[in-house]
């Protein structure tokens, strides 16, 4: 992974972020296509606002939508491409950007299912709160998720993110469901004891993937 220039959530600059497998590249309205192709299964949406893409306007919209939050400073959102061959398999943003507070969510995670074996969630999920923390110089960064959404809930925990607890009748989704969230987080205090275990973690399953 290439060292980067500090910045600060004040300033932040888009720019792709490179892992070992996988490279997050700023979003674009040219990406509509390719997230069209790995959008489709119902599954990525489940616990979501809103249900699968359905064809290239609509993926279009969803880019448009995400792009308006990055003009206005509170959103950047990214593709995440197999450094491999430069596919689109996923996407993921910083939201909610407080350069007040110093903090930022990671959100509107996804990897197309077919890949979810090899872990690049996890790889992803690093990268973003390394970055956060390491460059953007963040003192937290948050996750939020449906509190029915227990994959995810173990996922987080796994990956050394604290519970901070349960936003009741917190979001209103699909079918006019509110949904309780489960809010997740790193702090910079925790940071430099907790993030080498991460990275630990995202390296064997990166090196069990080239084996």
């Amino acid at each position: 992974m290439n060292q980067e220039t500090k910045q600060s959530l004040a300033d932040f600059v888009p720019a792709p972020i490179e892992g070992w497998r996988v490279r997050l590249d700023p979003m674009k309205e040219t990406d509509s296509e390719d997230l069209l192709k790995i959008s489709q299964d119902e599954r990525i949406w489940r616990f979501m606002a809103r249900g699968s893409l359905t064809s290239v306007q609509d993926a279009r919209e969803f880019i448009q939508q995400a792009l308006s939050g990055q003009e206005r400073g509170t959103d950047v959102p990214y593709v995440i491409r197999l450094k491999s061959d430069g596919s689109v398999i996923g996407s993921t943003r910083y939201l909610l950007i407080d350069p007040v507070n110093n903090s930022v969510e990671v959100g509107w995670l996804f990897i197309d299912p077919c890949q979810h074996r090899r872990y690049y969630v996890q790889e992803v999920c690093y990268l973003q709160i390394a970055h956060a923390f390491d460059v953007l110089g963040a003192d937290r960064v948050w996750f939020k998720t449906d509190n029915r959404n227990v994959a995810a809930k173990k996922a987080m925990d796994s990956m050394g993110l604290k519970r901070e607890g349960v936003l009741r009748k917190h979001l209103r989704v699909k079918d006019g469901y509110i949904r309780d969230s489960s809010i997740h987080s790193y702090i910079s205090d925790e940071w430099s004891e907790c993030g080498p275990r991460f990275r630990e973690k995202v390296l064997e399953r990166v090196n069990q993937d080239a084996q």
